[in-house]
C-alpha cells in the first residue's frame, strides 16, 4: 500500500481550486463563444439591413424611371389607335389625286388648268384654258378616249378671250367610282 503523503483536506482544496478553475475558464470560453456568436449576428444583421435599403434604393429608382416613361407609353398607345384609324380612313378613302394625275397626263401642253373641284361624289369640275380651239378639242378627245378613270364629258361652256386670243373653257367630268377606290 502506498503511503499518501498529502493530507486529505489539501488534496480537496486543490481539486476544489482545479474545477473552480476549469469552470471559471469554461464559463469565459463559453462567454467568449457566445459574445462572438452574437457580434457575427449583429454584423449579418446591418449587412442585410444595409442590402435591404439598396435594394429599396434600387426599387424606388426603377418606380421613378417607370413613371416617368407612363407618359411615352400612353402617348405611344394613342399614336397607335389614331395609325390603325387613319389606316382604315384611308383605306376606305376616295383617291381624288387620282383625277388630277389622269387629267394632266392627258392634257396637251398648250392647255392650262385654272380649276377643279369635286361637285359630287363622281363630279368633278374642270376650268382652264387653252391656247386655241384645236389645242381644246385634243384634250377632250385623250379624256373621251380614256374609259379607266374618266367615264364621262360634258362641255358646258367655252368663251374666246379676244384680247388673248385664248379659249376658256369649263368641263364636267363623271368619275369612275370603283377608279377612285382603286389602288394607287
Amino acid at each position: 500500500m502506498a503511503v499518501n503523503l498529502i493530507p486529505r483536506q489539501v488534496k480537496e482544496k486543490r481539486e476544489k481550486s482545479f474545477w473552480k478553475k476549469s469552470s471559471l475558464w469554461g464559463s469565459v470560453a463559453i462567454f467568449v463563444g457566445v459574445a462572438a456568436v452574437s457580434a457575427g449576428i449583429v454584423i449579418f444583421k446591418f449587412s442585410l439591413q444595409r442590402d435591404i435599403k439598396a435594394l429599396e434604393d434600387n426599387i424606388d429608382s426603377e418606380k421613378t424611371r417607370i413613371t416617368a416613361q407612363k407618359d411615352v407609353e400612353l402617348k405611344m398607345r394613342d399614336l397607335s389607335k389614331r395609325a390603325k384609324a387613319a389606316g382604315k380612313v384611308l383605306e376606305n378613302a376616295n383617291k381624288y389625286s387620282r383625277i388630277l394625275d389622269k387629267v394632266t397626263a392627258l392634257m396637251p401642253v398648250r392647255v392650262s388648268l385654272s380649276k377643279m373641284s369635286m361637285r359630287e361624289a363622281e363630279q368633278a369640275q374642270i376650268s382652264g384654258t387653252a391656247r386655241s380651239y384645236v389645242d381644246l378639242a385634243r384634250f377632250i378627245y385623250a379624256v373621251q378616249q380614256d374609259e379607266e378613270l374618266l367615264t364621262g364629258l360634258q362641255l358646258r361652256s367655252v368663251n374666246l378671250d379676244t384680247q388673248t386670243g385664248n379659249v376658256n373653257f369649263d368641263l364636267e367630268v363623271t368619275v369612275s367610282k370603283e377608279a377612285l377606290r382603286g389602288a394607287r
